[in-house]
């Protein structure tokens, strides 16, 4: 909404919809919650009753019978992403009703919009259209494509159309096909895969045995395929217990639901129903589920069930010319605008993100300056900027900005711990020592963690070691219960699995590092030294402290802390990150080591091959450099790869074949400013010097990032100008 494009992979990771709505309501609205609350249950009454109307005469009856049902349930009607995905999923269900009752054109376009309106909120309804053009052509239509194509194409195609904006800005901006949420169902399709019924999250890396990007939803999909291709019994047994799991808070509904569609199953409305109700009961358990999950698909086995008592005279159909039937097509017409207005309003904001992108803006914070002119007291893009000047040292800049933060957000515990944090930077450890969470907010374990490690970080400037230990390890185990999160009972599965998550310290090691800032690394070794007294077994200790000493000059040390790491069985997680360091400290003879471990595992990555080759290069071996190239042009490398390929050719002396990977790229990717300034500095080595200012111009014209800027200038000073 604040059109910062440099946050651009935070906004892929879940639908426009859903994000827009929640900032409009989070940050953007004066109603309480309690005002939204009823708006969002009057709702979701008003459609159960339309959908009641429609099902029978005696709908009101079917309706408020539902509406008691759903009113005595135990589930939120309130939690985010499910409250608005539940409405859009219920206006479907009506209009698919509607639409059951008399199919027409026009009315299978409004159910196909409705349709397209949840995937921009929500992905699970992505195969629903197709999956009722082919039951309507098999049973409805018996297998006669001349008596449905005209609407097997609308249901085929609309909801489709969509998704061609968040597509397009998606491409725009990572230069990747990315069709819904990326990486936001990752680790429930990880555990899915391993046969666990409830989802369990935590570091999926330490799961997946194979050199993947687990951050990437289409790496992480094929690998969850070759698993169930090589356990199909596990997999099948899992479904199982996931539709048993799913049914069990509701089993008489469920039960009842059975009954009301076997009495009314001569009418289409009520199989059109159901079948809507088993679709969503089965795309769901393709993957490890939560309780929330099925939210939305109580409302729809209420009106099932509770058709039951209309049952003696299944034959009645409601006339069109009713009150009822009238207020029925009113409530999801009006429902349907609505929702076509905030879908419209989605897209527009997504062609003004994916435009500002291809301009190139500038970095992070220069997007924030930018739109902090206009919306100057913000607190939102306060926090943001904060955060952007604490990274690169500005601690003044930081502190600015947190105190302006405070007036407009007096009750934000964050935003006093952040300021704490800043002050404890710049030697001042008083308030982060007394910073203490409201009394509302105890189960805010994220704060509380980072509490925790900055109190400890300011111990260890006092030399107060003890009490330092003490904050870590309350940090520790508030870090797995923060982190590694378990929904339902734990079996068998999920205990093994989650013995593995606790067996990996990289994420709260990781965590830890990241919230010291910018400080020198000699500093950070007292809070990494303080860890291995805590945890002298972790792996990620060792290599993070590799990582501190290489930093400070310290060699032998850096070396130590890795052959440590080496003797503790790193995961591929960690043995990347050892890699990163070995060549850090030109070890090249185990970085080769590393780097054959994980072509062995995974040889079809076409980035293992080239970090071969560059390592081979810096290691002054060109044939194995070459012939590394050579494997990853085979299969497949995407852009970044590519650029990575051109650089390394450049290197080994080949300007031929990295001008054409460049040439490509810059078609391809022509507003990115990194392949222009790897063009202009490939050009100027050649000796072309015309060329490389005309390259380092497009570079400028792209609106290159802080870090870019700096190279751009050290390439002028080169080339004299």
């Amino acid at each position: 909404t604040h059109g910062i494009s440099a946050r651009a992979e935070a906004v892929s990771s879940r639908m426009p919809l859903a994000t827009i709505v929640s900032a409009r309501v989070d940050f953007h609205t004066t109603a309480s919650p309690s005002a939204l609350a009823r708006a969002n249950q009057i709702l979701i009454v008003l459609i159960v009753f339309a959908i009641g109307f429609l099902l029978h005469p005696f709908g009101g009856l079917i309706a408020a019978l539902a509406a008691a049902v759903l009113w005595r349930s135990t589930y939120d009607l309130n939690l985010y992403p499910e409250t608005g995905y539940q409405i859009l999923v219920l206006l479907s269900a009506g209009l698919l009703i509607w639409r059951a009752r008399a199919p027409s054109t026009a009315r299978t376009a409004l159910f196909a919009a409705s349709l397209g309106a949840t995937l921009l909120w929500r992905s699970p309804l992505a195969f629903f259209a197709p999956a009722l053009a082919l039951y309507e052509w098999a049973f409805e239509h018996r297998f006669s494509f001349k008596a449905c194509r005209k609407q097997a194409a609308i249901l085929c195609l609309v909801p489709y159309l969509f998704l061609t904006p968040w597509i397009a800005m998606n491409w725009t901006i990572h230069r990747r096909l990315v069709i819904f949420e990326q990486g936001t169902a990752n680790a429930n399709i990880v555990t899915g895969a391993l046969g666990l019924v409830q989802s369990v999250e935590g570091d999926l890396d330490t799961l997946v045995d194979e050199p993947i990007d687990t951050t990437d939803t289409g790496a992480v999909l094929g690998w969850a395929i070759r698993q169930v291709l090589h356990h199909p019994l596990r997999f099948a047994g899992a479904y199982a217990r996931r539709v048993r799991y799913a049914l069990a808070p509701h089993p008489l509904l469920a039960l009842f639901a059975a009954a009301g569609l076997w009495v009314f199953r001569r009418r289409r409305e009520h199989r059109a129903l159901a079948l809507l109700a088993a679709y969503f009961l089965a795309i769901h358990c393709f993957m490890s589920v939560e309780d929330r999950y099925f939210w939305p698909l109580w409302p729809l086995l209420a009106l099932l069930a509770c058709s039951l008592p209309a049952g003696a005279r299944a034959g009645d159909q409601p006339e069109p010319d009713s009150p009822e039937y009238r207020f029925a097509a009113l409530v999801l017409n009006g429902a349907l605008a609505l929702v076509l207005a905030l879908c419209l309003h989605a897209h527009w904001l997504l062609f003004s993100f994916a435009s500002l992108a291809r301009q190139g803006r500038g970095d992070h914070e220069q997007q924030l300056n930018d739109a902090l002119l206009a919306h100057p007291d913000d607190a939102w893009l306060l926090a943001e900027r904060s955060g952007a000047r604490f990274g690169r040292g500005d601690m003044a800049g930081a502190a600015g900005d947190f105190a302006r933060v405070l007036p407009l957000e007096p009750d934000s515990p964050k935003a006093r711990l952040q300021q704490a944090r800043v002050s404890a930077l710049m030697g001042k450890t008083g308030l982060i020592l007394s910073w203490s969470p409201p009394a509302g907010l105890q189960q805010d374990l994220q704060l509380q963690i980072d509490a925790d490690i900055l109190m400890a970080c300011a111990y260890l400037q006092l030399g107060r070691g003890r009490e330092a230990l003490e904050r870590l390890t309350a940090a520790r185990e508030k870090f797995g219960a923060r982190n590694i999160l378990v929904s339902g009972p734990q079996g068998e599965r999920e205990k093994r699995v989650l013995e593995k998550l606790r067996a990996s310290d990289s994420g709260f090691v990781g965590h830890c590092g990241q919230l010291q800032g910018p400080r020198p690394a000699a500093e950070k070794l007292a809070l990494n030294k303080a860890l291995a007294e805590l945890m002298p077994d972790s792996c990620d200790v060792w290599i993070q402290r590799a990582r501190l000493a290489a930093e400070a000059g310290r060699r032998d040390e850096a070396l130590t802390a890795l052959a440590r790491a080496g003797a503790l069985k790193p995961n591929l997680s960690a043995k990347r990150r050892m890699l990163d360091a070995y060549r850090d400290l030109k070890t090249f003879d185990q970085a080769f080591t590393l780097l054959e471990d994980l072509s062995a595992r995974r040889p079809g990555n076409a980035g293992i091959w080239v970090e071969l080759a560059e390592v081979a290069s810096e290691a002054g071996d060109p044939e194995k450099a070459r012939s590394a190239l050579s494997r990853a042009e085979g299969l497949s490398p995407d852009e970044d790869e590519r650029l990575r390929m051109a650089v390394a050719y450049g290197a080994l002396n080949d300007p031929r074949r990295a001008f054409a990977l460049l040439d490509a790229l810059s078609r391809s990717a022509p507003r990115k400013a990194e392949v222009w300034i790897e063009r202009a500095v490939l050009e100027a080595r050649t000796g072309a010097r015309d060329a490389a200012l005309v390259s380092a111009g497009r570079a400028e014209a792209a609106r290159p990032a802080v870090a870019e800027q700096r190279r751009l200038a050290g390439l002028y000073r080169t080339l004299g100008a």
